[in-house]
């Protein structure tokens, strides 16, 4: 039998616990102790490999889902900026092409079918492949406005504006493209050309 006596404080130590009896005793029981405090670490240990093993297949399943949002598609190039996959239009984010009727000055001052040649290098640039796009906001028509990408062309609104077919907007994000297209004179740089905005602006108060 084991007796657990309290041993009052005095004024060098501390008040403390102590087992009496056989100093063996105490001993095995100590050992006995310590394996228990062992069990109990090794049970926590596992406890938070589990939980971080569960945290981590959580993250995959997070992964999961942000892949399904990228699933590639077959889409067709309907103008210099915009694509469409069943009924769906998807707006490429940060350009604006000419329309497909809009025609610009080349460097001899001719005129050439700026819009169509626009199309044409989207319609190049998606091929016959799948697409990806991934978007976060809409247009005012309700348009998706996604930055996508194809075959080996990772965004395909960076490449239409570094090949001069479309302009960038104003965001940042193709800003270095459009000074390449610029100084290396291609597509609408090669001459002169009235924005695309303002195209569609001048003719539709024409129209009306």
């Amino acid at each position: 039998m084991v007796n657990v006596v309290f041993v009052p404080r005095k004024w060098w130590r501390r008040p403390h616990w102590r087992i009496a009896g056989d100093r063996r005793l105490s001993a095995r029981v100590a050992r006995r102790a310590l394996s228990l405090a062992s069990r109990t670490w090794g049970l926590a240990a596992l406890a938070v490999l589990a939980s971080g093993a569960v945290l981590l297949h959580l993250g995959h399943l997070k992964g999961a889902d942000d892949s399904r949002a990228t699933d590639r598609f077959a889409a067709v190039a309907i103008d210099g900026d915009t694509l469409r996959t069943g009924s769906t239009r998807i707006r490429i984010l940060g350009i604006d092409a000419p329309e497909a009727s809009q025609t610009c000055r080349d460097e001899h001052g001719g005129t050439w079918a700026c819009g169509r040649e626009a199309h044409a290098r989207l319609r190049a640039l998606v091929g016959f492949g799948l697409v990806a796009c991934k978007s976060s906001s809409v247009d005012r028509y309700g348009r998706p406005l996604a930055v996508c990408s194809a075959g080996s062309v990772p965004d395909i609104g960076e490449a239409m504006v570094r090949s001069g077919y479309a302009v960038r907007l104003m965001s940042p994000r193709y800003w270095l493209a459009e000074m390449d297209a610029r100084y290396h004179k291609r597509g609408l740089w090669r001459g002169s050309f009235v924005s695309p905005a303002d195209w569609r602006r001048d003719h539709r108060d024409s129209a009306s």
